[in-house]
């Protein structure tokens, strides 16, 4: 049976933090064999902690586990504000973030936490469900 393993990263709410995190992702999926997910988990942490340093303007701590068949990541910030999925205008440079989350994971939520909130996604780590992650229509969220 494969033991959970839980990593994380702190940023400062600046823009150019949004590289450390996407580092910080592909570094943890490369050391735990899981070039299968890397993009898809990449992809997902740079919107939550681009939504958490856009919105909330506070300090924020990704966590990233992986479990024998997922990624857990999760983004926690100190605003109590939910996060909005936003209906873009085609012509809007922004507002997909969550449009993006919804699509590519498994099962995504939020909750509170003393501190703020805690936005999450969860992603297979298998090919199979890649592959349909990547194709399909997206499961409810929460």
């Amino acid at each position: 049976m494969q033991t959970d393993v839980l990593r994380s990263l702190a940023v400062t709410p600046e823009p150019e933090s949004i590289g450390q995190v996407r580092q910080f992702v592909q570094d943890c999926c490369s050391a735990w064999g899981l070039e299968v997910a890397t993009e898809t988990a990449v992809l997902l942490a740079s919107e939550l902690a681009t939504n958490a340093v856009r919105y909330a303007r506070t300090p924020v701590i990704v966590w990233l586990g992986h479990r024998s068949d997922r990624i857990v990541l999760s983004v926690e910030d100190a605003s109590h504000e939910r996060a909005t999925a936003r209906d873009p205008n085609p012509l809007d440079e922004g507002g997909r973030g969550l449009l993006l989350v919804d699509a590519l994971a498994e099962r995504w939520g939020e909750r509170d936490v003393p501190t703020g909130k805690l936005v999450w996604a969860e992603i297979s780590t298998t090919r199979r469900a890649l592959r349909e992650q990547s194709s399909g229509p997206a499961a409810d969220h929460g």
